[in-house]
């Protein structure tokens, strides 16, 4: 008997450890349904099975007059996107025509898994750095996350985070998600459409939450995602599938989608439309498709150290670099090599470097770059600890028990 009470407080004891793990890392437990839970990971699935990814779109983007809708600055701009689902990497470039009127459009921007790569056409300004920039580098939305929109960190704590395959691959953002998610009913939704509802957070100055609108057969995809502040909806994204071959089955991914801005009700502002014109999947990219030529740019600039490194006058002394970066010629962007061999180019030895101090992006703590831990691990590795210290325990006690017995 004694035997068995001891037995079930061990297994009580098992499950409250369990409950505590699963709030350390992922937060409350939420009220999920199994349709919700399934159709999100039916979403993350989609994007777990392709490899390498290649597309090209069409844009067309209005800015109206809040004032006087006739008043329209409408411009065509072209969209193209490279990544690879395994390493993170990906690279963008964006044109437009007639620039002077749209200038900070034509970009490219890539991160080769080491360094980040941001090149304005238009200014023939170069930034490079393992950190992040403050100007927003994707100029357009990217209709290949379109729908998983909800799961970036865009917002105005963050204006500048771009979507990539890395937040796809956030095990405990998913959960997060599906841990949240709720069902609602709205007047605008179809007969037996699901509908739910997940946490935001503030932009321009909205809080927000996210309403996604599921479609039925043949995609079960995210069709709309409305950000919603006080009931009202302020931006709008709606998505059209095409079929798409796989190398081992058919997915759909976003054909056409449409953008809308609407600072207040019934007014918009903003509107952009999005064609994709070419959709690649798993076949094999050009080589080093991640790194951009920066030959040309008349200006360089080296975010982790904030220096210019090439100015219109020329280039500047040889302590602004790292020295794996120019001496060694490693983890450097395509033309660092061209850089070194410039005659201005004083090779004077670099310390060696050191983990970078940045600020992180929601500028409330110190980090170290090279650190990527999550901190919810240490809390899995401490409860494993305190677990296996009470089993060993609870065994302990039982055999005791037995040799009294």
């Amino acid at each position: 008997m004694a035997h068995s009470l001891l037995y079930k407080k061990s297994c009580v004891s098992f499950g409250i450890l369990l409950f505590l793990v699963q709030i350390a890392c992922f937060g409350d437990t939420g009220t999920s349904d199994a349709e919700i839970e399934r159709r999100l990971n039916q979403l993350k699935l989609q994007y777990e099975t392709v490899s390498d990814v290649h597309l090209k779109s069409k844009y067309s983007k209005s800015v109206f007059n809040p004032q006087n809708s006739n008043d329209i600055n409408s411009k065509q701009m072209f969209y193209e996107y490279w990544a690879n689902s395994n390493t993170g990497q990906f690279r963008g470039h964006t044109t437009v025509l007639a620039s002077e009127d749209f200038a900070g459009y034509n970009v490219e921007f890539a991160d080769n898994g080491e360094i980040w790569q941001y090149y304005q056409k238009d200014t023939s300004t170069f930034s490079y750095g393992e950190k992040r920039f403050k100007q927003n580098p994707d100029a357009l939305e990217n209709p290949l996350f379109s729908p998983i929109s909800f799961l970036g960190k865009s917002d105005d704590s963050c204006p500048a985070y771009v979507l990539s395959f890395k937040d796809v691959q956030d095990e405990a953002n998913w959960q997060k998600m599906i841990s949240q998610a709720k069902r609602i009913e709205k007047t605008d939704q179809k007969q037996g459409q699901l509908v739910i509802e997940l946490p935001g957070s503030v932009l321009i100055g909205k809080k927000f939450v996210y309403h996604i609108y599921f479609s039925e057969f043949p995609d079960y995809l995210p069709e709309k995602i409305a950000w919603v502040s006080d009931g009202d909806i302020f931006k709008l994204i709606e998505i059209q599938y095409q079929k798409i071959e796989s190398v081992s089955e058919q997915i759909y991914w976003p054909q056409k989608v449409h953008v809308l801005g609407i600072p207040s009700p019934d007014v918009i502002t903003e509107k952009l439309d999005i064609e994709v014109e070419e959709f690649e999947i798993d076949k094999e990219l050009p080589l080093n498709i991640f790194d951009i030529d920066f030959s040309s740019a008349e200006v360089v600039w080296n975010n982790d150290l904030e220096m210019f490194i090439r100015q219109k006058g020329g280039f500047a002394p040889s302590k602004y670099l790292k020295a794996e970066d120019i001496c060694n010629d490693k983890n450097s962007p395509s033309s660092s090599q061209e850089i070194a061999n410039n005659k201005n180019y004083s090779d004077t030895p670099v310390e060696e470097k050191q983990p970078l101090q940045v600020v992180n992006e929601d500028a409330t703590r110190i980090v170290t770059q090279k650190s990527n831990f999550p901190i919810a691990y240490f809390y899995v590795i401490a409860m494993v600890l305190l677990l296996s210290m009470i089993i060993v325990f609870c065994i302990y006690i039982v055999k005791r028990k037995n040799e009294h017995v």
